[in-house]
Protein backbone atom coordinates (compact mmCIF):
# COMPACT_ATOMS: atom_id res chain seq x y z
CA UNK A 1 0.00 0.00 0.00
CA UNK A 2 3.01 2.58 0.43
CA UNK A 3 4.37 2.20 -2.76
CA UNK A 4 0.86 2.90 -4.25
CA UNK A 5 0.54 6.03 -2.53
CA UNK A 6 4.00 7.12 -2.89
CA UNK A 7 3.86 6.42 -6.55
CA UNK A 8 0.51 7.95 -7.33
CA UNK A 9 2.15 11.14 -5.05
CA UNK A 10 5.21 11.15 -7.43
CA UNK A 11 2.90 10.79 -10.53
CA UNK A 12 0.60 13.75 -9.07
CA UNK A 13 3.50 16.14 -7.78
CA UNK A 14 6.03 15.82 -10.44
CA UNK A 15 3.77 15.81 -13.44
CA UNK A 16 5.20 12.10 -14.07
CA UNK A 17 3.44 10.36 -16.64
CA UNK A 18 4.00 7.71 -19.44
CA UNK A 19 6.40 9.48 -21.48
CA UNK A 20 7.97 10.94 -18.68
CA UNK A 21 8.54 7.79 -17.02
CA UNK A 22 9.56 6.93 -21.02
CA UNK A 23 12.00 9.74 -21.49
CA UNK A 24 13.70 8.68 -18.29
CA UNK A 25 13.98 5.24 -18.85
CA UNK A 26 15.37 6.02 -22.20
CA UNK A 27 17.98 8.60 -20.71
CA UNK A 28 19.22 5.78 -17.66
CA UNK A 29 19.84 3.44 -20.91
CA UNK A 30 22.16 6.09 -22.76
CA UNK A 31 23.58 7.02 -19.40
CA UNK A 32 24.44 3.54 -18.15
CA UNK A 33 25.87 2.76 -21.95
CA UNK A 34 28.12 5.64 -21.75
CA UNK A 35 29.40 4.39 -18.40
CA UNK A 36 29.20 0.52 -19.72
CA UNK A 37 31.67 1.50 -22.86
CA UNK A 38 33.65 4.08 -20.51
CA UNK A 39 34.23 0.62 -18.75
CA UNK A 40 35.34 -1.11 -21.28
CA UNK A 41 37.63 1.54 -22.73
CA UNK A 42 39.46 2.10 -19.52
CA UNK A 43 40.17 -1.90 -19.27
CA UNK A 44 40.84 -2.43 -22.70
CA UNK A 45 44.12 -0.02 -22.65
CA UNK A 46 43.59 0.65 -26.32
CA UNK A 47 46.48 1.36 -28.96
CA UNK A 48 46.30 4.23 -31.17
CA UNK A 49 45.19 2.29 -34.20
CA UNK A 50 41.75 1.70 -31.77
CA UNK A 51 41.22 5.81 -30.90
CA UNK A 52 38.94 6.84 -33.68
CA UNK A 53 36.76 3.98 -33.32
CA UNK A 54 36.80 4.30 -29.67
CA UNK A 55 36.20 8.03 -30.85
CA UNK A 56 33.43 7.10 -32.80
CA UNK A 57 31.89 5.44 -30.12
CA UNK A 58 32.09 8.26 -27.69
CA UNK A 59 30.40 10.27 -29.95
CA UNK A 60 27.87 8.71 -30.87
CA UNK A 61 26.69 7.89 -27.03
CA UNK A 62 27.45 11.53 -26.28
CA UNK A 63 24.97 12.14 -29.40
CA UNK A 64 22.09 9.95 -28.17
CA UNK A 65 21.96 11.50 -24.43
CA UNK A 66 22.04 15.24 -26.78
CA UNK A 67 18.79 13.66 -28.38
CA UNK A 68 17.41 12.22 -24.94
CA UNK A 69 17.68 16.07 -23.43
CA UNK A 70 16.76 17.89 -26.73
CA UNK A 71 13.21 15.46 -26.81
CA UNK A 72 13.12 16.55 -23.27
CA UNK A 73 12.68 20.01 -24.24
CA UNK A 74 9.81 19.23 -27.16
CA UNK A 75 7.95 16.63 -24.99
CA UNK A 76 7.95 18.65 -21.61
CA UNK A 77 8.66 22.18 -21.61
CA UNK A 78 5.93 24.79 -21.98
CA UNK A 79 8.09 28.06 -22.84
CA UNK A 80 5.08 30.30 -22.73
CA UNK A 81 4.90 29.41 -18.88
CA UNK A 82 7.33 31.55 -16.99
CA UNK A 83 8.63 28.63 -14.43
CA UNK A 84 9.49 26.28 -17.48
CA UNK A 85 10.97 29.05 -19.51
CA UNK A 86 13.26 29.67 -17.00
CA UNK A 87 13.61 25.73 -15.88
CA UNK A 88 14.57 25.28 -19.56
CA UNK A 89 16.52 28.04 -20.52
CA UNK A 90 18.85 27.13 -16.72
CA UNK A 91 18.81 23.73 -17.87
CA UNK A 92 20.05 23.61 -21.32
CA UNK A 93 22.63 26.64 -20.66
CA UNK A 94 24.10 24.75 -17.59
CA UNK A 95 24.25 21.13 -19.20
CA UNK A 96 26.00 23.01 -22.69
CA UNK A 97 28.74 25.04 -20.28
CA UNK A 98 29.42 22.18 -18.26
CA UNK A 99 29.80 19.81 -21.29
CA UNK A 100 32.30 21.94 -22.62
CA UNK A 101 34.87 21.66 -19.89
CA UNK A 102 34.10 17.52 -20.06
CA UNK A 103 33.99 16.83 -23.84
CA UNK A 104 36.91 19.59 -24.94
CA UNK A 105 39.41 16.81 -25.39
CA UNK A 106 37.11 15.37 -27.79
CA UNK A 107 34.91 18.17 -29.53
CA UNK A 108 33.58 16.01 -32.29
CA UNK A 109 31.22 14.57 -29.26
CA UNK A 110 30.97 17.87 -27.85
CA UNK A 111 29.67 19.62 -30.93
CA UNK A 112 27.46 16.21 -31.59
CA UNK A 113 26.29 16.74 -27.97
CA UNK A 114 25.42 20.57 -28.74
CA UNK A 115 23.91 20.31 -31.59
CA UNK A 116 21.63 17.63 -30.78
CA UNK A 117 20.20 18.97 -27.76
CA UNK A 118 20.30 23.80 -27.43
CA UNK A 119 18.21 23.47 -31.46
CA UNK A 120 15.23 21.70 -29.76
CA UNK A 121 15.46 24.66 -27.07
CA UNK A 122 15.74 27.42 -30.22
CA UNK A 123 12.53 25.45 -32.05
CA UNK A 124 10.45 25.66 -29.19
CA UNK A 125 11.30 29.70 -28.23
CA UNK A 126 10.54 30.32 -31.35
CA UNK A 127 7.52 28.93 -32.37
CA UNK A 128 5.98 30.86 -30.23
CA UNK A 129 6.19 33.86 -31.69
CA UNK A 130 6.43 36.02 -28.65
CA UNK A 131 9.26 38.43 -28.93
CA UNK A 132 10.95 37.53 -25.65
CA UNK A 133 10.89 34.20 -26.28
CA UNK A 134 12.63 34.92 -29.60
CA UNK A 135 14.79 36.85 -28.53
CA UNK A 136 15.86 33.87 -26.05
CA UNK A 137 16.12 32.25 -29.22
CA UNK A 138 18.44 34.38 -31.03
CA UNK A 139 20.35 34.28 -27.74
CA UNK A 140 20.77 30.37 -28.09
CA UNK A 141 21.91 30.85 -31.74
CA UNK A 142 24.08 32.91 -30.77
CA UNK A 143 25.53 30.82 -27.19
CA UNK A 144 25.81 27.86 -29.77
CA UNK A 145 28.31 29.85 -32.20
CA UNK A 146 29.92 31.02 -28.82
CA UNK A 147 30.23 27.72 -27.37
CA UNK A 148 31.13 26.22 -30.76
CA UNK A 149 34.39 28.95 -30.69
CA UNK A 150 35.29 28.13 -26.94
CA UNK A 151 35.50 23.98 -28.10
CA UNK A 152 37.89 24.71 -30.44
CA UNK A 153 39.90 27.19 -28.92
CA UNK A 154 40.08 24.80 -25.82
CA UNK A 155 40.88 21.40 -28.30
CA UNK A 156 43.47 23.40 -29.92
CA UNK A 157 45.14 24.45 -26.61
CA UNK A 158 44.94 21.01 -25.54
CA UNK A 159 46.99 19.74 -28.43
CA UNK A 160 49.61 21.90 -27.85
CA UNK A 161 49.66 21.25 -24.29
CA UNK A 162 50.42 17.54 -24.65
CA UNK A 163 52.43 18.49 -28.19
CA UNK A 164 55.06 20.40 -25.89
CA UNK A 165 54.56 17.68 -23.38
CA UNK A 166 55.95 15.06 -25.12
CA UNK A 167 58.50 17.39 -27.41
CA UNK A 168 59.95 17.93 -23.96
CA UNK A 169 60.03 14.09 -22.75
CA UNK A 170 62.14 13.67 -26.17
CA UNK A 171 64.11 16.34 -24.65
Amino acid sequence: EFRRVLFRSLWAEFGMSYPMLGWLGTMITVQLTRLVARTFFMRAKPTVDAADRWGRIAVLLTAAAGVCWGASVLLFFDPTAPMNLVAMTMTATGIASGGLAVLSALPAAYLAYLLTHIPPVIFVLAVTGEFVNLVFAACFVFFIVVLVTAVRAMSATLEESLRLRFERMEI
